[in-house]
């Protein structure tokens, strides 16, 4: 919500206000300048109003000039004061030289009233976006590093694969080879048993046939 209210003071006198469709703040911004004008000291404050709903921020610069504005509640405080400040600045040297001092209530309001002139958010904005970019880095970063991670956990993996099935390939040629081995064996047997048995019926059990 905006600010609403901006008046100057020459001690107690209202110099300009806009707009002026607010009595309700042209008091408090009066009774502020009453009071400041009768003390003449510098003076930077805000009073909440919570009757109305509303906070009432003053710049007082001790030589008779006072500054006011009202604004909804929720109006940041650097943006009423930084409105303040330019506001006071255009009241230094011959006040005879402001020569509309409502019109520049009404441009200053509407600039302060511009979020996109608000120089604190804009680098607030900004700053957040580069947390966003940052963050969306981070992320990718971390799922990088996780894929890289899944990589090398299936390399580790097939190698540990690929190591069992040369141990398994090595442990099977090895059974096929004792296998064969006593294969030949048995045959080899068999073979001497075969030629033994012939042996006997070609030359009797006592081999009187092969004397």
């Amino acid at each position: 919500m905006p600010i609403k209210y901006a008046a100057v003071f020459f001690g107690s006198q209202r110099v300009a206000e806009y707009p002026s469709t607010f009595p309700s703040h042209s008091e408090l911004c009066q009774k502020l300048a009453n009071k400041e004008a009768r003390i003449n000291k510098y003076n930077r404050s805000k009073l909440t109003d919570d009757a109305h709903g509303v906070d009432v921020s003053y710049l007082a610069t001790g030589r008779d000039v006072l500054v006011c504005c009202v604004s909804t509640q929720d109006v940041a405080m650097r943006i009423s004061f930084d409105m303040l400040a330019r506001i006071e600045q255009k009241t230094r040297g011959d006040r005879q030289d402001w020569p509309s001092p409502k019109e520049t209530l009404k441009k200053e309001m509407e600039f302060s009233n511009d979020p996109r002139n608000d120089a604190a958010k804009l680098v607030q904005n900004q700053i957040s976006e580069i947390q966003d970019i940052m963050m969306d880095n981070v992320d990718k970063m971390l799922d990088r590093q996780d894929k890289i991670e899944n990589m090398v956990q299936k390399t580790d993996a097939l190698a540990n694969e690929g190591q069992t099935f040369f141990k398994r390939g090595r442990d099977i040629r090895r059974k096929m080879c004792c296998q064969q081995a006593k294969m030949t064996i048995m045959v080899a047997v068999i073979v001497l048993v075969v030629i033994f048995i012939i042996i006997l019926f070609a030359c009797n059990p006592n081999f009187s046939r092969c004397s």
